[in-house]
């Protein structure tokens, strides 16, 4: 009786890919690869190439976002520190705060022989200052200024003895260390004096007030005259 014929099936190692029949696989594997024919190959990882590829561009990308940040900060500190610098160069109350010096001489070696061209000259915060000397003169102050005299004993202001010798007409006036003498009678002022002040937040201080007609010093009694600082002046007729 004939036997139908098994096809004997061929198939190749998967570890060596030896051609081996069907059932001398299994033993092949074993003895060989120390596996069975159902084990499966692990898959492969990652490329070591690839995962280096990602590190690199993530580090890129880190230090492109703190390059940027470190831009930011500096053009925000350059406009804040240019901020800063502009707003110091403006007063904040608006006021100019610009001193210029004037000397006054009646040797001709100052800027001015003349007290009253010199105010006429100043601005507002200036300095005047007066060498030793009798000024003849009637001086009528408009700005905010400080006149200072050398020594009150030697610099003297002496009216033409008809109207006021100093008349303080601006705000924040400071004038020290003078003679103030001879203020007479006017017929268009009736507040004859050495000094008269018709403002606020004036000083008068370390001063000679004398031989003046009907005050040595008047302050206008009003509202809007206020806060006027007179100290250690030596008053006479």
């Amino acid at each position: 009786m004939f036997k139908k014929k098994e096809v004997e099936t061929w198939m190749n190692c998967p570890e060596c890919d030896i051609r081996l029949k069907e059932h001398h696989l299994s033993d092949h594997m074993k003895r060989i690869h120390n596996k069975t024919i159902e084990d499966k190959k692990t898959e492969p990882s990652e490329p070591s190439n690839k995962k280096i590829y990602k590190e690199k561009n993530t580090r890129s990308i880190s230090k492109a976002i703190i390059s940027l940040i470190i831009i930011i900060v500096v053009i925000l500190s350059a406009y804040s520190i240019s901020i800063y610098f502009t707003n110091n160069n403006n007063n904040s109350n608006g006021q100019n705060n610009h001193k210029t010096s004037y000397y006054v001489s009646i040797n001709g070696k100052g800027d001015y022989s003349s007290i009253q061209k010199a105010v006429d000259s100043a601005s507002e915060n200036d300095i005047i200052y007066v060498n030793n000397g009798t000024y003849f003169e009637n001086i009528e102050i408009n700005e905010s200024i400080s006149l200072i005299g050398e020594d009150k004993n030697t610099t003297i202001i002496k009216g033409n003895g008809s109207g006021i010798v100093i008349n303080i007409l601006a705000d924040n006036v400071k004038i020290s260390g003078f003679t103030i003498k001879n203020g007479g009678p006017s017929s268009s002022d009736s507040s004859n004096a050495g000094i008269v002040i018709r403002s606020n937040n004036n000083t008068i201080s370390d001063c000679n007030i004398s031989s003046n007609e009907n005050y040595g010093l008047y302050i206008f009694s009003s509202p809007e005259t206020t806060n006027n600082l007179i100290k250690n002046n030596t008053f006479s007729y």
